[in-house]
Formats: C-alpha cells, sequence, structure tokens
C-alpha cells in the first residue's frame, strides 16, 4: 500500500478558517503549560522526592513510567469521548483531572499514593498533551495542518524552557511538594479557561469507535515510533539525574534540559518551512541518528557549554520527529480514521515510553550510567534505521 499523497501546508493560517485561529493559539498555550507541569517538571523533582524516605529514583521512575502507560492506554478511550463530546468538553475535563491529580501528587505519604496520583497523570496526559490536540488540528484543516501542528508542537517545546527553571526555583525555596501543588492548581485553571473559551464543541467527520483492524501499512510505523519514543521520554525522563550522578552541578544539568526545549522550538521551526517539505520518513531517520550522536556526547564530555550545546541538538531532533509522525501517518489512513488510527498508534508506542525509564533507571542501577546511555543512543540508530526502511519500503512522499 502506497502513501496516500498530502497536500503540502503552504497557506498560512491567515487564510484558514477561523476555528482553525482560535485553536492554534489556545492549544499553543495550553501545551506549553500542560507540558510544563505533567511531563517536565517530574524531571525537577524526580532527585528530590528520591530523597523521600523508603523511595529510590527506579520506584520513583516508575510512578513517571506508570503516568506514560495508563496515558497510551486510555488513548482509545479519549478518541471516542471526542467524537461523542468534542473537543471542549474532553480536554476541559482533563484540566479538571489535572488539579485532582496533582494535589494527590503534592500530598502522597506513601509510594502506593503516588502510583495512585500518577495513574492519574496519565488520563490527564491523555486528555491534554499532544495527541488530542493533533486530532483536533487535523480534522479542522487537514491541508494546514503540519503547520498548524508545528506551531502548536513549537510552544509545547518551550515548556522545559519555561517550567524546568521555574519548578527548580519553587523547589529551592518550597520544597518539592509545594512546587507541584501551586504548578498543578495554577497551570489546570489557565488551561481549562482556555479550553471553554476557544476550542470548537465539535470538529469535522471522524470515527468515534477506533477499529481494532489496523493496515499492514500502519502496522510497519509501529516499530520506529516504539524505539525513538521510548528512547525520548527516557533522554527528557532522566537526563538531569544522569548529569548530577556524573558530578554535573545541578543547575547545570537542568539548564541541559532546558536548552533541549529551545531546541525543539528550532527543530519544529524547520519543519514548517521548506526542510519540511522532504520525505517525512528520510527526515525522520535523520533527526532519530542526530539525537542519537548528542546523547553521546553527553558521556563523553563534563563541561557545561557543550552539554548545553548537546542538550539542545538532542531536543531539536527530537522537536523535528515530533511534528513528522502524525504528518506520516496521516499519509497512511483516511482522514476519517485519523483520531482512531492515532489512538491506535498511541497505544502501541505508550508499551516503549513506559518501558524506556525503567529500562535504563534499571541498566544504571546495575551497570551505571554510560551504560545506560549506550542503551539509549542504540535504540535512537535502530529507530533510524527503520524510519529509513519505511521509505524505501513505499518510495514516496508527502
Amino acid at each position: 500500500m502506497r502513501r496516500r499523497k498530502v497536500p503540502a501546508a503552504v497557506d498560512t493560517l491567515r487564510s484558514g478558517p477561523p476555528e482553525l485561529r482560535r485553536a492554534v493559539v489556545a492549544l499553543s498555550l495550553t501545551q506549553l503549560v500542560s507540558w510544563g507541569v505533567l511531563y517536565y517538571a517530574f524531571a525537577v523533582v524526580a532527585p528530590a522526592m528520591a530523597r523521600e524516605p523508603g523511595w529510590s529514583i527506579t520506584t520513583v521512575g516508575a510512578a513517571f513510567s506508570l503516568g506514560v502507560l495508563v496515558s497510551g492506554l486510555s488513548a482509545p478511550a479519549v478518541a471516542t469521548l471526542l467524537g461523542r463530546f468534542g473537543p471542549r468538553a474532553v480536554m476541559t475535563a482533563g484540566a479538571v483531572l489535572t488539579i485532582v491529580a496533582t494535589t494527590l501528587w503534592a500530598s502522597a505519604p506513601s509510594l502506593l499514593m503516588l502510583y495512585l496520583a500518577w495513574a492519574l497523570i496519565g488520563a490527564a496526559m491523555a486528555a491534554t498533551l499532544y495527541e488530542p490536540a493533533i486530532v483536533v488540528l487535523t480534522l479542522l484543516d487537514s491541508v494546514r495542518m503540519r503547520r498548524a501542528i508545528a506551531y502548536v508542537t513549537v510552544a509545547g517545546g518551550l515548556a522545559s524552557t519555561v517550567f524546568v527553571p521555574l519548578t527548580s526555583a519553587l523547589v529551592a525555596a518550597f520544597g518539592w511538594r509545594v512546587a507541584v501543588a501551586v504548578l498543578g492548581g495554577g497551570g489546570a485553571v489557565i488551561t481549562g479557561m482556555l479550553y471553554v473559551w476557544c476550542l470548537p464543541q465539535r470538529v469535522g467527520e471522524q470515527t468515534s469507535k477506533p477499529s481494532s483492524q489496523p493496515t499492514t501499512s500502519t502496522r510497519r510505523l509501529r516499530l520506529p515510533y516504539m524505539l525513538e519514543q521510548a528512547s525520548g521520554v527516557a533522554v527528557t525522563a532522566l537526563v538531569v539525574t544522569m548529569l548530577i550522578a556524573r558530578g554535573v552541578d545541578p543547575y547545570v544539568a537542568g539548564l541541559v534540559l532546558a536548552a533541549s526545549g529551545v531546541g525543539k522550538v528550532v527543530g519544529r521551526l524547520l519543519i514548517s518551512g521548506r526542510v519540511g517539505r522532504a520525505s517525512p520518513e528520510m527526515l525522520a531517520s535523520v533527526a532519530a541518528v542526530s539525537q542519537a550522536l548528542a546523547v553521546t556526547a553527553m558521556l563523553v564530555t563534563a563541561s557545561a557549554p557543550w552539554l548545553l550545546i548537546a542538550g539542545f541538538a538532542s531536543g531539536a531532533a527530537a522537536g523535528t520527529v515530533s511534528v513528522l509522525r502524525p504528518v506520516i501517518l496521516s499519509g497512511y489512513v483516511p482522514l476519517h480514521a485519523f483520531a482512531s488510527a492515532s489512538a491506535r498508534m498511541q497505544m502501541w508506542t505508550t508499551f516503549a515510553r513506559a518501558a524506556g525509564p525503567l529500562v535504563v533507571a534499571g541498566t544504571a542501577s546495575y551497570a551505571g550510567w554510560v551504560w545506560a546511555w549506550t542503551v539509549v543512543a542504540g535504540g535512537l540508530v535502530a529507530a533510524a534505521v527503520a524510519y529509513a526502511a519505511l521509505k524505501s519500503i513505499y518510495g514516496c512522499r508527502a
């Protein structure tokens, strides 16, 4: 089966429907806040959480992995709810759930309560992060989807740049529990209001019930998606911990993660321009190799400037692929089935995203961070090979 040719998004969003423009603005702001609160804040507070009695970096990392797992398993339900109730109701409910979940996280007296909190955070992720936002943008205007997704994910890429130093400052001043409570409550109020004011009640025609029969084409996408996301999530969740363990100043380690956010913005901006007109499969392959080189560089230097460059390069590569994944998928399924196909793909990649931090953290515990980071680099190289193979199999470009 050959890829369906996707029209190039050559027009500006200004010429698109007003619903699309409002959605792009609102989702850009909400992705910035939601990724900062539900995702990047964890990397900053994890070392402090691991110092709680009876907790360790492995058990704390397991909470994050549980959240990622629940997020993916919730994807089909969220796709169904989007078709039945529309994005405004579903994403607003996700914001409300964020308040409940982060309050439990901040007050968790035990690992059991921590895991319960992160299970709820996973459900909130499924209802508020990129996947539902991308479905909304795609169904509002499939012609301009690449540019709209790039703009929204640029804002999401800034989340680490904004929220890593903000979270670090709150943790230093008040402790990790207060930091989580403040970020969760404040962030959810902001995003909830934007969902209510700016998102449409309904979007275009879509399949509300995910099909259980994926095509051969979409099955071939699983391997590169799973390898790349497992490695990328492990880098984001554990890079600060890895660098601190290697003797890097915690402030510098946080700046490396923040630099990756700047890199994601640059990568996504490049994809929205002329670079993005090349084969998305080949671009994804080049990006995965580039990220493998960047994370390897983090092992061979302790110099702050070089670490910041490596963090920037890693983020740029990851940001590029985050835009390309839905673009590649949209070329293999009809538009009305995009939500259900995206939900199925998210279910598969979730297992890899949940396993990534666990495997890398476990490797670090038993063999050290050099071997752990080697596993990350190897996963990215394998993803690059798999993306390149897609190009050779289908021999077609968007």
